[in-house]
């Protein structure tokens, strides 16, 4: 006898139901968010202002980067400098438009700088995890030390002599840290050697051969 599997169905309409509350949930929370960001940063919601926030809580509900941008831009197209530049550097507002300029196949690179009608700088389009993985090839290195290396606000812990795969950019990050330090330490002996003379000072330390 053939064994009958599977398990409860759940009812559509309820689920369909839960999860419009949740989205709608969403969406207030982004609005009473950003309203909490514009009020702090003691900026009256009104004219203008109160059009902002009704054009970024539409950018959010667009399915792509191009249509939630020109929402945003024509927005903040209408507001002076001052006020742009007050607006444009609250938390909420940077996150806000760094998530909608990633949505869809229509974005813009990564690194893009958003611009308003006026050409006004009011937004940059962030790297992703998979813009990275897209552009640097994923390579296998050996770190001589521990430390964190990041690059377009995404970080990879290094461990001393564990080795780690991982996209090229981070490697080529790190080898530019590694020639810093030793142009660094190259400096520091040369002052070294001028305050205490040529010869009295040891390479291997950097010591004064006077101590």
């Amino acid at each position: 006898m053939a064994r009958k599997t599977g398990g409860r169905k759940g009812n559509p309409e309820v689920l369909k139901n839960y999860r419009e509350t949740k989205r709608r949930e969403a969406e207030e929370q982004d609005e009473a968010s950003v309203a909490g960001a514009i009020k702090a940063g003691e900026v009256e919601l009104t004219g203008d202002y109160a059009g902002l926030l009704v054009a970024l809580r539409q950018a959010q509900q667009k399915r792509s980067s191009k249509e939630a941008l020109a929402v945003i831009t024509e927005a903040f197209g209408k507001l002076d400098d001052a006020s742009l530049a007050e607006i444009a550097n609250t938390p909420i507002v940077k996150n806000i438009i760094a998530k909608v300029s990633t949505i869809g196949e229509d974005r813009l690179p990564p690194g893009a700088y958003i611009r308003d009608k006026d050409d006004r700088v009011v937004g940059r389009v962030p790297w992703t995890e998979r813009d990275i993985l897209d552009a640097y090839p994923m390579v296998t290195f050996t770190p001589i030390e521990t430390i964190p290396v990041t690059f377009q606000g995404h970080t990879i812990q290094f461990y001393a002599m564990q080795e780690i795969k991982c996209p090229s950019i981070f490697v080529d990050i790190y080898k530019q840290h590694l020639e810093a330090t030793r142009e660094q330490g190259d400096l520091n002996l040369k002052a070294l050697g001028d305050h205490f003379g040529p010869g009295n000072v040891t390479v291997e330390t950097g010591w004064s051969k006077a101590q």
